[in-house]
């Protein structure tokens, strides 16, 4: 997304080849507010319906187009599409940049938590449920933060960091169908 900067600073705010961009469009509106439009003084000229002729003197100049040429046109059809699929991608990116960024601020909550997203939501309703008998609720898989997130990343049992990066050979914690709890380790700290 970082790397888009540069384009759509160049293409869109700048205009790229194709003329004024956004900042001379964002200028021109402010400056058409506060300023009145001058009487324009020049030459006078004739048309003919596909052209103009300036008129100098009684003499004719050399006729100007009214209308661009094709070529002309086909350039400014293709710089629009430039700068819409542009635009379009940056939409999108911009959009897709926010959903996941939400997204992975959610999850991190969670591993912060040592929570998934349905425990989330049990113990948000266990806690309530034992705040009306007056008594709190703690969470049997939170090791703090910091411990949730060594487990999170599988650095437990002498693994370091290096094992996060790089493909694993070792085994998963636990067998699958039972997991340490903090309880479990709470009980073999005292025992110990």
């Amino acid at each position: 997304m970082s790397l888009g900067f540069e384009i759509a600073y160049k293409e869109i705010w700048l205009g790229g080849e194709s003329g004024p961009g956004l900042s001379e469009a964002l200028e021109y509106m402010m400056d058409s507010e506060e300023e009145e439009e001058e009487i324009l003084e020049g030459y006078p000229s004739r048309l003919n319906g596909t052209h103009m002729i300036p008129v100098y003197g009684g003499t004719t100049g050399v006729p100007v187009p009214i209308e661009p040429s094709k070529e002309e046109m086909e350039t400014e059809r293709q710089h629009y599409w430039y700068r819409f699929a542009i635009m379009y991608s940056g939409m999108l990116t911009t959009g897709v940049f926010f959903s996941l960024g939400g997204l992975a601020l959610w999850h991190a909550r969670l591993v912060s938590r040592g929570e998934t997203s349905i425990e989330a939501h049990i113990n948000k309703k266990e806690t309530e449920r034992l705040s009306k008998i007056n008594q709190i609720y703690h969470n049997p898989y939170s090791f703090g933060t910091k411990e949730n997130w060594r487990h999170f990343l599988g650095m437990v049992n002498g693994r370091g960091f290096l094992c996060t990066l790089l493909p694993s050979t070792h085994t998963p914690n636990g067998n699958g169908l039972t997991w340490v709890t903090s309880i479990h380790n709470a009980s073999h700290d005292k025992a110990a």
